[in-house]
């Protein structure tokens, strides 16, 4: 904001340097009142470093704030393409100076990294920049000013010129002591203090462009050998060496076959989470003679599947992200320009820019596999476009393994086209169904039945005890769940989703290991581990629920997944349902009508349905109970359904049908309000006809 509306000024004009000469206090005091003019009582204390201007929270327009016309100045060069009058205090650059553009090149965030490593030669260190770039301190008697606190300065300086702040002076270089995961790295702030008019430069010295172009011309002679890749004769020997398994998994033999043993075969695997989906293109890279990249949509899985490869593979691999500094970034470059890395993660964003299709140009690349790739379906039309792109990516690869969990018959479609996968053998399904995982459903009537049933079940055993996810639509679905649970039901809650900063979601995963929590989450949640999950929703689609209850538990001990189902959400589901049903009258039709000569075995064919029917008719029978009772006693008994179809696919769609139709019976027993001698005639009758169908002993009459 220009200072020319002021009623007041100091005396004497800003300079780059401090000086005795200078209205010193005149200018404190001025600083003063612009802070307290611009954010009043809300001023921001000196333990802030840097204020991200940009990022947009409540209350602020999400625009960078304007400086004050004598805070205008650039960070290496103080020449305004703008603006060509020279500023008091304010060094003139050299005209035409090859080091100065470079630098304003290298600082730019608008350049591709790869494009800038690219474009020097590698193994050459350019020269230094000149003095008129960089500042030299001036010789002044003042005190200088105080560090900010929680920071110290660190005495191994690396060889990276100090750049200048937007006053034009240089900066100091400091050293993050909190503990985050920037512990350690240093990085460069304004001198100033916040009453002297602090400026809101920040850079990491690993973001500095003498650091950039440190790591892409520095020899890689010195680096210590990765362990030699051992020679199998076989890949089960490999999986039991090296990964330390005993046998394939059901998928894992066929997807690895096709790699190794086919050459451009190009392949869908769908297997169920917790399958070893990774060993599908992990096993195969220590082997194929070039790169395989693993295009990956979430940033934490990509370092979880790094942390957790295999000792041979993990020294040839690396994440290539926009989440590391960008000196870390160019060794990447440099290793991959090298031909030392054999598995590359990396995101669908990254991998369809033009700068690195220009650097798989200089790779051969054996093997591209898209990890996660129902998002090629589900994301790519509104949410992530990148994904529609992933089919130029794919033609420069010898092989192509696109791995998920749920894909429907419309989603394996989409992928199918746009990866171009052949459809008569490059598609291999394994079965998804989970017998560790328990499906409940509760009918819900509104938003305050809604959070007084989630409230009892996480609050009795038992979801008492452990971690908890609550799925939600929306990131602001996820907040109030959380503060609801945190202040009505005294339960340790925090919303997880995409919107957080990356530090709050790590502090939330090294929590979730500490003590038991509730996380309140959308998709995000999938970076959390071993956790129960409840839908405090109904889900968008039954593959979403079938991928957040696989996500909830993948050890083999039970799970627990509830889903809170509104009346009015249940309408989008009534034609599923109807057709169904119908399918399931067909089937007990037929098996009706076979001989039994045939040696057809009865109850196997008879559906989950009618057991549970008959099932609840015997105990109720057993018991003595009335109409109101035996209604009561059919809802408790959904509970038993898991062990009465043991060895059939429990799907979220069966235990939708299953549910329906308990319901319906539940309201036919109250709507006849039949005698107690017109029930037990019905029993009776229930008796014979299944005596003769199965051939069972029944329990005595009441």
């Amino acid at each position: 904001r220009p200072l020319k509306t002021l009623d007041w000024k100091p005396t004497s004009s800003p300079s780059a340097a401090y000086s005795i000469d200078a209205d010193v206090t005149a200018w404190k005091e001025f600083a003063k009142k612009e802070v307290h003019r611009e954010k009043g009582p809300s001023s921001v204390s000196d333990n802030f470093v840097r204020l991200t201007m940009r990022k947009r929270v409540r209350g602020s327009t999400g625009k960078a704030k304007k400086r004050p016309q004598y805070l205008h100045a650039t960070m290496y060069s103080n020449n305004n393409d703008n603006n060509n009058t020279h500023q008091p205090g304010n060094p003139t650059p050299k005209q035409g100076d090859s080091a100065a553009e470079a630098t304003d090149a290298m600082i730019s965030d608008g350049v591709d990294i790869v494009d800038e490593c690219l474009a020097q030669p590698p193994h050459t260190l350019p020269p230094r920049p000149s003095t008129d770039l960089l500042l030299v301190p001036p010789t002044v008697t003042e005190a200088a000013p105080p560090l900010p606190p929680q920071l110290h300065p660190t005495d191994d300086m690396l060889d990276i010129p100090i750049p200048c702040c937007a006053h034009g002076i240089p900066c100091h270089r400091l050293i993050v002591s909190k503990k985050t995961k920037n512990h350690g790295h240093a990085f460069f702030a304004c001198t100033r203090r916040l009453d002297e008019g602090r400026c809101d430069f920040f850079l990491w010295e690993q973001n500095h462009p003498a650091a950039v172009t440190l790591a892409w011309t520095s020899s890689s002679s010195d680096l210590p050998p990765p362990p030699p890749i051992p020679r199998f004769e076989s890949a089960l020997h490999a999986l039991r060496v090296v990964f330390g398994h005993g046998d394939f998994k059901p998928g894992q033999e066929w997807a690895i076959h096709r790699l190794l043993n086919e050459p451009s075969s190009k392949s869908l695997l769908v297997l169920p989470t917790g399958s070893g989906k990774s060993l599908c293109y992990q096993l195969p890279a220590l082997y194929l003679p070039g790169l395989t990249i693993v295009i990956s949509p979430l940033i934490s899985l990509m370092q979880d599947q790094l942390t957790k490869l295999p000792l041979p593979l993990q020294a040839r691999a690396a994440s290539f992200s926009s989440s590391r500094f960008k000196a870390d970034q160019a060794a990447v470059i440099k290793a991959l320009v090298e031909n030392r890395l054999k598995l590359l993660f990396v995101s669908p964003e990254r991998v369809v820019t033009a700068g690195f299709a220009r650097l798989l140009a200089r790779v051969h690349v054996s093997l591209v596999c898209i990890d996660e790739a129902h998002c090629v379906s589900e994301w790519s039309h509104n949410f992530r476009p990148a994904f529609l792109r992933l089919g130029r990516v794919t033609r420069r690869a010898t092989n192509v393994l696109a791995l998920t969990a749920t894909a429907s018959v419309a989603v394996t479609r989409d992928i199918v086209r746009i990866l171009e996968i052949p459809t008569d053998q490059g598609i291999h399904r394994c079965s998804a169904y989970r017998p560790n995982l328990d499906l409940h459903v509760q009918r819900i009537q509104h938003d305050d039945d809604r959070y007084a049933a989630l409230r009892t079940l996480l609050t009795t055993a038992p979801l008492n005890k452990g971690s908890v996810i609550v799925y939600v639509h929306t990131q602001y679905a996820a907040a109030q769940v959380a503060a609801l649970l945190t202040t009505e039901a005294n339960i340790k809650a925090s919303a997880y989703h995409a919107g957080l900063s990356s530090d709050v979601k790590e502090k939330m995963r090294v929590y979730e290991l500490i003590q038991p929590h509730v996380a309140a989450a959308d998709r995000a949640a999938k970076e959390l581990h071993d956790v129960a999950s409840r839908h405090a929703e109904c889900a968008a689609t039954v593959a979403a629920l079938e991928r957040t209850a696989r996500i909830a538990k993948q050890q083999q001990d039970k799970s627990d997944l509830a889903l809170h189902d509104m009346e009015v959400e249940r309408d989008a589901v009534a034609q599923q349902l109807e057709a169904a049903q119908a399918a399931l009258l067909e089937q007990r039709r037929v098996a009706v009508q076979s001989d039994d000569d045939d040696g057809i075995n009865w109850k196997e064919k008879y559906t989950a349905l009618d057991l549970d029917l008959m099932r609840a008719r015997q105990r109720a029978t057993d018991l003595q109970v009335d109409n109101e009772q035996l209604a009561q006693k059919v809802q408790l008994l959904s509970v038993d359904k898991a062990y009465l179809v043991q060895d059939k696919e429990l799907t979220a769609e069966k235990v939708l049908q299953l549910t329906r139709a308990l319901d319906d019976a539940t309201a036919t027993c109250r709507r006849l309000e039949l005698s107690k001698a017109t029930f037990l005639e019905q029993i009776e009758s229930t008796r014979e006809e299944t005596r003769s169908l199965f051939e069972v002993e029944m329990p005595p009459k009441c």
